[in-house]
């Protein structure tokens, strides 16, 4: 559900993001809501109106929308029939949902009645005082009627003790850490993987894509996602063509920076410059203005190429070949692996959990006749045939590089490491043995 503030308002949001860099004209509009579980009482529109009078006098109440807010507004609708009109997350959703909630809270939660929505707007230039005042008026209201506070641009809903510590306590240098207030989601789209923000709108700014990556690349694209976000909500200007230069270096928020920071080679280069193109909305998709990340500004003959390149350049990399011999014990271990693969390439017929993905390691020619063996990530089985992406650069095949789609056959494999959603890990056993030898 979405109330009319953010239905009527949407295309000021989308077309002032990408208006001229004229910050006064620029919006930022979006919803909480308190719902309330059957213990809660007393009337949280009448507290919302005294804690507007009293604490939070920089905000006004309007009963309908005129046009786009020239100062911090808030329209209150009180939802009655909540499982209809507002219903809020199942107990399994919960489960990725929902923030600080007991099994108690989470099922008190299903039989909710009565919910206030609250919708939010100010021009950008006010939110350093807007957006921090929402935050502490949701708060308050939720916290005098025992309420939880929902999320409408993330979809998530909290507790009071949780929306305090992610919501108002990480602040530093005056800025939000980006991650506690979006969140990115990433599903798999055709043989690749497709991820999204939700939440940009509360920083009028837009929320970012990107299309076509590896399951293995989910993290470095999640960290790449968030030093953007972090960048745009830190005054960070989009060009006219949709450029923005991005510097790990130079983030404000000190947990943010520091984060990024930790995921850093020793041969990272973490400042250059990004390009963006509007994105056509999916299903699903937040209901603002959508950006996708471009990588052709890196080398590569495809998309996956040059998302590798762009990424082992901006948090650096670190690759090393091991030359052994196939001994007994070697190929003693790479048999018992061949013989586990077609278990293997039933389970990513049947559809493998997000997140969850498996490598194999394959020989290639090497320019002297010889074979190096590479790791490659599968995106398509096909009885013996594997497609996959390229885990590294190659020492002595130079017409391949990381990220490059390769065929591979299945009666080839050495060995494979299936990677679960959890980051634990299954196969291996040659690298393991390897490892041995080196030591």
């Amino acid at each position: 559900m979405k109330n009319i503030i953010v239905g009527l308002l949407a295309v000021f949001v989308c077309s002032a993001t990408y208006g001229a860099n004229d910050e006064s004209s620029k919006l930022a509009i979006y919803q909480y809501a308190v719902y309330l579980l059957p213990d809660s009482d007393g009337d949280p529109t009448a507290t919302v109106k005294e804690l507007v009078a009293s604490d939070f006098a920089d905000f006004s109440i309007i009963e309908k929308v005129d046009g786009p807010p020239a100062e911090p507004l808030l329209l209150l609708t009180t939802v009655s029939d909540v499982k209809d009109s507002y219903a809020p997350p199942d107990m399994e959703s919960l489960s990725y949902k929902g923030r600080g909630l007991s099994r108690d809270q989470g099922l008190a939660l299903q039989e909710s009645e009565t919910a206030l929505v609250i919708d939010v707007g100010y021009p950008l230039t006010m939110a350093s005082i807007a957006f921090p005042a929402a935050l502490q008026l949701m708060a308050a209201v939720a916290e005098k009627h025992n309420g939880l506070i929902w999320d409408e641009a993330t979809r998530e809903v909290f507790t009071v003790a949780a929306w305090r510590e992610r919501r108002i306590d990480t602040w530093n240098e005056g800025v939000p850490n980006v991650q506690d207030h979006t969140a990115i989601h990433a599903y798999k789209n055709g043989d690749y993987v497709r991820a999204i923000t939700l939440g940009m709108e509360k920083f009028g700014q837009p929320d970012i894509v990107v299309n076509d990556f590896a399951w293995s690349n989910n993290r470095a694209i999640g960290s790449l996602i968030n030093l953007v976000t972090q960048t745009l909500i830190e005054g960070g200007v989009l060009d006219d063509k949709l450029s923005l230069a991005i510097d790990i270096q130079a983030i404000r928020n000190t947990e943010a920076r520091e984060d990024l920071l930790a995921s850093l080679f020793d041969n990272a280069e973490p400042a250059l410059r990004l390009s963006f193109k509007p994105e056509v909305p999916d299903e699903g998709d937040p209901d603002n203005f959508l950006l996708a990340i471009l990588f052709d500004s890196a080398a590569g003959a495809s998309p996956q190429e040059q998302q590798e390149a762009l990424l082992s350049t901006l948090f650096g990399s670190a690759d090393a070949i091991t030359y052994v011999d196939h001994d007994a014990q070697l190929l003693a271990a790479s048999e018992a692996a061949q013989k586990k693969l077609p278990r293997l390439r039933d389970a990513f017929s049947a559809g493998l959990e997000p997140g969850e993905f498996i490598y194999v390691k394959a020989p290639f020619t090497t320019a002297d006749g010889g074979s190096e063996w590479m790791w490659v990530e599968i995106i398509n089985w096909e009885g013996n045939t594997i497609r996959g992406l390229l885990q590294n650069d190659p020492y002595h095949v130079p017409d391949l590089k990381a990220g490059a789609e390769v065929t591979v056959n299945m009666d080839e494999i050495f060995d494979y490491i299936r990677v679960r959603a959890d980051g634990t890990r299954e196969g291996n056993e040659t690298g393991r043995i390897m490892q041995q030898y080196s030591q």
